[in-house]
């Protein structure tokens, strides 16, 4: 054995070990669209003041109810979305309480009646998205904040209520300014490789499928799919972070006050 083999064994085994490490955190490596989310509009809701005026649009599950706990919280959905009927989506999809049932154009509250709005996800499913815009313009309170996330790209989901592909940051650079809306900063979670990496988990569903019980083609799948390919693609995107592919944007702004 010769004097480099410890150092190759260490490096091995802590690669080994890294492997592992990444398939337990699997949530933030196969989800990290929606973990980044999570955490990007958590730790927004976790700077607001209790007397903050806060409207969830498109708000669906209300998953976010919990952490604006503190704020004067509502919500507003259309309440349409049929999950059993949908056979491009598995498993259960529930509504929570929604306040405001109504098209998301058509609001039933005053002018400047929030501090903020959030809206993830949602622009997509919406057959007129810059009247939308408009709507949530018009219920922010001058000085109010925006934060509006949705893909670049996407798989058909929430059918038939599925419209557009994405909208890229220069849609909401120029739409936003229309509105008297700011545009404070326009970022992405991930760029092409973490994106690869995320449909990786899809392609896996697919072709283990495929296998049909075959027991060594399925642990290879799981091994590439599942294990491998999260984490170089993952440690690849922190090396190379190309936007220009990334799934979707987090979009941040700020609703301007009237001119005198």
């Amino acid at each position: 054995m010769n004097d480099r083999s410890p150092a190759l064994t260490r490096r091995f085994f802590g690669y080994m070990q890294d492997l592992v490490d990444s398939y337990r955190n699997r949530e933030a490596l196969f989800e990290y669209a929606q973990v980044a989310r999570d955490k990007w509009i958590r730790s927004m809701a976790a700077e607001l003041s209790g007397t903050a005026r806060v409207l969830d649009v498109g708000a669906g599950e209300t998953r976010y109810r919990g952490d604006f706990a503190h704020c004067y919280y509502k919500t507003q959905d259309f309440m349409q979305y049929d999950s059993e009927a949908d056979g491009t989506t598995t498993g259960t999809w529930t509504y929570g309480d929604i306040d405001y049932v109504c098209d998301i154009d058509q609001i039933p509250v005053e002018s400047g009646s929030f501090d903020v709005v959030i809206c993830t996800e949602v622009l997509e499913h919406v057959l007129e998205p810059i009247r939308a815009i408009a709507e949530i313009a018009r219920i922010l309170a001058p000085g109010g904040r925006l934060y509006l996330s949705a893909p670049m790209r996407s798989c058909v989901h929430q059918a038939p209520h599925h419209y557009y592909g994405g909208f890229t940051p220069y849609f909401y650079m120029a739409v936003l300014p229309t509105f008297d809306l700011s545009v404070d900063e326009v970022s992405a979670p991930g760029g092409l490789f973490r994106a690869f990496q995320e449909e990786g988990r899809r392609v896996s569903a697919r072709l283990l499928d495929m296998a049909e019980g075959n027991d060594v083609l399925t642990h290879i799948i799981n091994f590439v799919f599942l294990v491998a390919f999260p984490h170089i693609f993952t440690k690849l995107d922190d090396e190379q972070p190309l936007d220009s592919f990334a799934n979707g944007w987090h979009v941040e702004a700020t609703k301007m006050a009237a001119e005198a």
